[in-house]
């Protein structure tokens, strides 16, 4: 239906010379020629519009290994145009050092209910951990940014707790992402999958078997999937054996 309208109105062989002629000039042109093609086209043109405008937090510093992800927030800024806001590790430590239990533990009672099993950890290691929870989210609220990328092994080292479970809220919830190991790239890659659309997004390192089956493993996978809530387990940081993960 929509072909026949633009070739009664001439749109079509119009379009197809203006294509043409764009393309012969060097300019970026896309041809869409459905209904559907230009509806994942707005989605993926306001998802980018979204990322220009956005704002991450780089707590800490990239961790070493780490050989894909940008480290330059002004290279960030000059050639996607979103800014990010380095912030060290210790303004971080200074707002979790002054949460208490009681404020961390409608969060730690929520993980500690729907979990299946806690292996090798407490209660009390859950709310510890869930303290940087609420950490994150008033560094969030404090300068207006939209996700963060956190340097999440020196973290360990100095607060004897993980991020796991903190990255895994923010990427749980409706408008923020929490990349861990100070990956800026991945901080940027799920804020873009979120804003197409993608209702749960993650970190994960692919394990694929030869049975045709799959790991995505990752301390911060989500808990909830296409709505459903996933059946999980906390255990200790596998690298460190230390927090939560």
């Amino acid at each position: 239906p929509l072909s026949g309208q633009l070739m009664h109105a001439n749109a079509h062989p119009s379009s197809t010379d203006f294509f043409a002629a764009c393309r012969i000039e060097g300019k970026q042109v896309r041809w869409l020629c459905s209904t559907q093609e230009v509806l994942d086209y707005a989605c993926a043109w306001q998802a980018a519009s979204r990322l220009k405008s956005a704002r991450f937090l780089k707590v800490g510093e990239t961790e070493p290994w780490v050989i894909n992800s940008c480290r330059d927030p002004q290279t960030i800024a000059d050639t996607i145009g979103c800014d990010v806001i380095p912030v060290e590790r210790e303004a971080l430590y200074k707002v979790y050092e002054t949460i208490s239990d009681e404020e961390a533990t409608s969060e730690a009672k929520r993980w500690n209910d729907r979990s299946d099993h806690l292996a090798n950890i407490s209660y009390s290691d859950i709310l510890k951990a869930c303290k940087v929870t609420i950490a994150m989210r008033r560094a969030l609220d404090e300068h207006q940014a939209d996700g963060l990328s956190m340097a999440c092994f020196a973290m360990i080292g100095d607060l004897d707790t993980t991020s796991c479970l903190a990255l895994s809220a923010l990427n749980d919830s409706a408008n923020n992402i929490g990349a861990c190991e100070g990956d800026l790239d991945a901080a940027l890659t799920l804020y873009l999958l979120k804003a197409m659309g993608a209702d749960f997004v993650w970190i994960s390192n692919p394990i694929i078997h030869a049975d045709d089956k799959i790991d995505l493993a990752h301390c911060t996978a989500p808990t909830c999937a296409c709505s459903t809530a996933l059946n999980y387990k906390l255990m200790r940081h596998h690298e460190s054996g230390r927090g939560v993960s």
